[in-house]
């Protein structure tokens, strides 16, 4: 199961939890969910609702960036999505930056 369903399953349960008016063990024991399990999803589920949504790496540039033409679309782009991202590369990209780029993801990743 893909992470992003994984959260999305467990925070279900943890909104039905409170709901329930149960202690956590009498929840888990009702739903048939380890205890642990349950534990372990519910601190996740609230470190990752503390950080910030975007982090901001500054990377050194092998040369500068070409200005841009207003309306022009950036050469590369980064979207980054539930903490997996996708590089859309347009002609005039350059191979340069595109290492930096993939160097600094796979680092963080």
């Amino acid at each position: 199961m893909p992470t992003v369903d994984k959260e999305r399953y467990w925070s279900e349960h943890f909104e039905n939890w409170e709901q329930s008016g149960l202690s956590q063990r009498a929840y888990c024991q009702r739903h048939r969910i380890s205890l642990a399990t349950f534990t372990v999803w519910r601190r996740r589920l609230a470190e990752s609702a503390r950080k910030p949504c975007v982090d901001i790496v500054p990377i050194a540039m092998p040369r500068p960036p070409r200005p841009m033409v207003a309306g022009q679309l950036a050469p590369l782009t980064v979207v980054l999505d539930g903490g997996r991202y996708r590089i859309e590369v347009r002609d005039g990209a350059e191979a340069d930056t595109l290492r930096v780029v993939l160097d600094v993801l796979e680092t963080r990743g």
